[in-house]
């Protein structure tokens, strides 16, 4: 509850203010995904006040001088407290809204891991108040998703780009106490498909075999004691697809 209270009281009034309401939640999502490279930016502005709802485009032109303010660690409490407004939108809202989202990450040619768990997140809170997409248990035991569990050790296990710890001994650290047989995959072999899927289907877990593969999953990024921004984020994404909300780490 204190390091909530020291996160929410570490962000910008003004864009606490705009998680608030439908029109700038939608406004602070999409400067959240602006591009800091200014040509590509200029190429996401104009497909916005081509394509966003009217009233949104406005709404992000008075945001943006607070976005030198946003820092990487701001980013998925703002999104998870624009939640509530962007479940007031209407359906045809919703899916612009998740189209121009899509359009934003897309426009350097290239998704980022923190792009992808945003909008990961994002899809799942949403699609569960708009396409009735809750989650079934279709598996009882870790073993019947152990490929799944593979690529998911593995994406934290890559995660961790300033470690000194090699990516397969952070696996190993996390493997370890799962007691399944599972092995290291490469980054290069982690595509966005295989990822999407994985976390769908193990969001299909009992929730009695959860809580073990996330202490899997901390282990994982914490076997270098140190925790970086990314990980922490893709970390509090996986558990939110689990359905097993949990708060930020402290290294």
């Amino acid at each position: 509850i204190e390091a909530a209270k020291k996160i929410i009281g570490s962000l910008p009034a003004a864009l606490v203010a705009a998680t608030r309401d439908p029109y700038s939640a939608r406004a602070l999502t999409y400067m959240m995904h602006l591009d800091d490279d200014m040509e590509i930016r200029g190429k996401q502005l104009a497909l916005l006040k081509e394509k966003a709802d009217e009233g949104v485009y406005e709404a992000m032109s008075m945001l943006i001088i607070n976005i030198d303010r946003l820092t990487s660690s701001m980013r998925l409490p703002l999104l998870e407290m624009t939640l509530n407004s962007l479940r007031q939108l209407s359906y045809r809202q919703y899916k612009l809204f998740l189209a121009n989202l899509d359009i934003l990450i897309k426009a350097d040619g290239r998704i980022g891991l923190s792009e992808w768990a945003s909008q990961k997140m994002l899809k799942k809170h949403l699609g569960e108040a708009f396409e009735a997409q809750h989650t079934r248990v279709k598996f009882s035991s870790l073993n019947a998703v152990k490929a799944d569990i593979e690529i998911i050790i593995s994406l934290l296990a890559n995660a961790g780009r300033q470690s000194t710890t090699n990516p397969a001994a952070a696996f190993e650290a996390g493997r370890t106490g799962l007691e399944i047989n599972i092995s290291f995959i490469d980054k290069q072999h982690l595509t966005l498909t295989k990822m999407n899927q994985a976390l769908d289907r193990l969001a299909a877990l009992h929730p009695l075999r959860k809580p073990k593969l996330l202490k899997a999953c901390i282990k994982t990024i914490s076997s270098d004691s140190e925790i970086s921004q990314l990980e922490q984020d893709l970390l509090r994404t996986i558990a939110a697809i689990l359905e097993c909300p949990m708060p930020p780490l402290t290294n």
